[in-house]
């Protein structure tokens, strides 16, 4: 597999195709994408560290900005979260990213990347 970021890497493999990019001017969410077989509209954020104000920053961006099926925030940080997160928004962290990896196919892409 090409050299290329994980978030574009897991993207392609679950069918997604970005029909937005807010990253360098809306900070609250990286890209809007959509999942085409089941017409879903999906926001995401991945950062590789992280705050609980920044996840509650997207949360709220989410929530009042919708028509989102599904939201995932992505970080190798370790939050903990007090409050609850719409049912519609996933935290990922480390571990939860790399079982989503495995199930994606990308096992090949975290051994390149850990050695």
């Amino acid at each position: 597999m090409k050299k290329i970021e994980f978030n574009r890497a897991f993207y392609i493999k679950a069918g997604l195709q970005r029909i937005n990019s807010l990253g360098s001017t809306q900070k609250s969410t990286g890209g809007i994408y959509i999942e085409p077989l089941r017409n879903r509209r999906i926001a995401m954020q991945a950062k590789t560290s992280t705050s609980v104000a920044r996840v509650k920053e997207f949360a709220e961006f989410v929530e009042n900005n919708g028509d989102f099926d599904l939201a995932y925030f992505a970080t190798h940080s370790h939050i903990r979260l007090s409050d609850e997160l719409s049912d519609i928004i996933e935290l990922l962290d480390a571990p939860k990213l790399s079982k989503k990896a495995i199930q994606q196919g990308l096992v090949d892409w975290l051994i390149e990347r850990a050695i």
